[in-house]
């Protein structure tokens, strides 16, 4: 007969060996009994504080009384905010942070019954484990798979459980918890007894109670063959299964002053009984089969005695009392089966709330990545758009300011021109001045050797020669003062000649740059655009009377002095070439101004060569010739 591993007790030493693993290899829980306190503070500090390293120190120090408490015994039941520490740390952790975080927030869901959910957030942390580290915490490692392989014992999945069971023992071994590889390892026995192989259990079992017996754990070595106590049973081998019961009876704390074992333990008395039984002691097997009855706390236990009474009366011919018992035991198996069938609902129903409850929470959360990152396109459509307004900004200030420098260097070489106009002027007057004193001078020389004549020739030799002298002097002196007052008047006029470029060059920009300024004026009015889709007949008709006078007054007002100019020539033009000449300022295709004004081609053509003589005074040139000049104005 196979017994049930409901609620982990389906034999003493197997539940004590279980024990001992939830005191070393598996914590009960972890708790936090303050942690939305912790939580709000860390919350606060995080903001007050930097938002990496201060928050590191902050949720550090959470797990680390978290892993304080992981021995505490207590529930962990404020997942949602735990939730928080785990999300940090799988973004910002190392592997061991990762690893402890995940591995904490499966205790939590543990303690709540969340199988499910426990199971994936311990696969989770067993993954996020760096095995190849140096410093791989590998006890805590060891610890997760234990629990791994004790929910997929939960879940009837033994294969799973034995590879998890061996990979504890592995990382155990690593860290040197040798107590936890030997715990892994006589958890791996009643796995192979699951699985229905025997010879490996005992094997295994054996190999655990002689480590056990090498290190002088007297007590955990009677456990390590509790597991396969059964099996030696159908085996024959009863002096082996004798000497377990000697030893295990003798663990300190099992069995009161009576030999009554400790409560929960009751399964006990069905191996003692089925001992008594096989060596044919059958008083004793009815004693112990009878007081499993009594005690029993569930059908499992019930059936197990029913059963085992049911073979003793077999056994002693007492066939009505062995069928008694042996329809009750079938009736308890039913009733076991059915609490059985109620566990497996249970878990998968466990199973599909959290599956449920996962693709909710994937749906969630893809609605927040959505509307997050709709919320990070919004914040970086408005970002380019600030960036590109602040460029734009930036130019047209840079724009400004070029183009008041230039004004101010335009109005500087202005008043330098003037100044050099001024002084050429100055030069000049002074040049004519002097020129003026030096021809009297000579005048009155020449009068002075006229009167030389009067004089004898001795006089007159002597006054002949200081006068020459004086006039070649007086020549000498004109002709530097000239060459000075060229020199001085060639510099001035090139800086004039300098300056005027400069000025004329600068006009001729400024020029450009306010005709495309009014380009973009006419061109971008309400009533051009109007005359466009004339022109390109997506309006139906022609322009009114109301549109030319629109227009007319456009173009009066964006180039004041157009019309004077058009109509100041030697001859008087028409209404009609009038209205040709603003359609070229507009610079409409021909194909628009045919659409508009119904003439052909040629006319037009025609048009506008007339027009140059007439208000330009050209008789030589073209269409074109008259377009480049019209829209010079």
């Amino acid at each position: 007969m196979k017994i049930s591993l409901k609620d982990g007790k389906c034999f003493p030493q197997f539940t004590l060996s279980l024990h001992y693993l939830c005191k070393t290899i598996f914590p009960t829980s972890i708790i936090m009994k303050h942690f939305t306190t912790a939580l709000l503070a860390i919350t606060i500090l995080a903001a007050c504080t930097s938002p990496s390293q201060h928050r590191r120190g902050q949720f550090t120090r959470v797990l680390d009384h978290a892993q304080e408490q992981n021995l505490a015994y207590d529930s962990i039941t404020n997942v949602d905010s735990i939730r928080m520490v785990v999300d940090y740390f799988n973004r910002h952790g190392s592997a061991n942070e990762q690893m402890r975080a995940n591995y904490i927030i499966a205790r939590a869901y543990d303690d709540m019954g969340e199988k499910p959910a426990a199971l994936h957030f311990f696969q989770e942390a067993a993954e996020r484990a760096d095995t190849t580290a140096e410093d791989c915490d590998y006890k805590t490692l060891s610890r997760i798979h234990g629990h791994l392989a004790y929910l997929f014992l939960h879940q009837s999945s033994p294969l799973n459980a034995l590879d998890e069971f061996e990979m504890s023992e592995k990382y155990s071994t690593l860290c040197n918890d040798t107590m936890a590889s030997l715990a892994s390892l006589t958890y791996r026995a009643r796995v192979y007894e699951l699985l229905n192989k025997p010879d490996s259990a005992v094997a295994i079992a054996k190999r655990a109670r002689d480590a056990y017996d090498s290190i002088r754990e007297d007590s955990l070595a009677a456990m390590a063959m509790g597991a396969v106590i059964d099996i030696l049973l159908e085996k024959g081998e009863y002096e082996e299964a004798r000497v377990f019961f000697n030893r295990y009876e003798g663990v300190k704390g099992l069995f009161d002053d009576k030999q009554n074992i400790k409560k929960g333990l009751e399964i006990y008395y069905y191996l003692k009984g089925l001992y008594f039984l096989k060596t044919n002691r059958t008083d004793s097997a009815t004693f112990f089969f009878n007081k499993l009855l009594r005690e029993a706390k569930n059908s499992n236990h019930k059936e197990c005695a029913n059963y085992g009474l049911a073979q003793v009366y077999q056994k002693l011919g007492k066939n009505e009392l062995g069928l008694k018992h042996a329809m009750l035991a079938y009736a308890l198996n039913d009733s076991t089966h059915r609490e059985l069938a109620t566990t497996d609902y249970q878990r998968n129903q466990a199973q599909y709330n959290y599956t449920r409850l996962q693709r909710i929470a994937e749906k969630e959360s893809a609605k927040a990545r959505r509307a997050e990152t709709k919320l990070t396109v919004i914040v970086l459509v408005l970002a380019v758009f600030f960036l590109l307004t602040t460029i734009v900004i930036l130019r047209l200030r840079k724009k400004q300011k070029e183009a008041k420098k230039r004004e101010q260097e335009m109005n500087d070489r202005y008043a330098r021109l003037q100044l050099a106009k001024t002084e050429l002027e100055d030069l000049n007057a002074n040049y004519n001045k002097e020129k003026s004193i030096l021809e009297n001078e000579m005048e009155e020389m020449k009068e002075a050797l006229i009167q030389i004549k009067e004089h004898n020739d001795e006089e007159r030799q002597t006054i002949d020669e200081v006068l020459k002298l004086a006039l070649v002097e007086l020549e000498r002196t004109r002709n530097e003062n000239e060459s000075e007052i060229a020199e001085r008047i060639e510099e001035k006029q090139e800086e004039i000649d300098l300056l005027e470029a400069e000025l004329e060059s600068y006009n001729k920009k400024n020029i450009i740059r306010l005709k495309s300024k009014q380009f973009e004026k006419l061109r971008s009015a309400p009533i051009s655009l109007k005359f466009f889709k004339y022109g390109n007949n997506e309006t139906k008709g022609r322009p009114t009377t109301e549109d030319w006078a629109e227009l007319r007054q456009l173009i009066n007002d964006t180039i004041p002095g157009f019309f004077v100019k058009i109509n100041g020539g030697s001859q008087i033009i028409s209404d009609d070439d009038v209205k040709l000449c603003m359609m070229v300022r507009l610079q409409m295709p021909m194909y628009a101004i045919i659409n508009i004004t119904g003439r052909t081609k040629n006319s037009i053509s025609n048009a506008r060569r007339r027009m140059l003589g007439k208000i330009f005074g050209k008789k030589k040139g073209g269409a074109q010739e008259f377009d480049r000049l019209l829209l010079k104005l």
